[in-house]
């Protein structure tokens, strides 16, 4: 149970991580 939770947050947490860029590059454009 607690490794799911555990497995759930760091899948987040990567694709956080992911999304970033993308962020950024729409703000630079701008």
């Amino acid at each position: 149970m607690m490794s799911e939770k555990l497995k759930t947050i760091k899948e987040q947490k990567r694709i956080e991580e992911q999304e970033k860029p993308r962020k950024w590059w729409g703000l630079w454009r701008k």
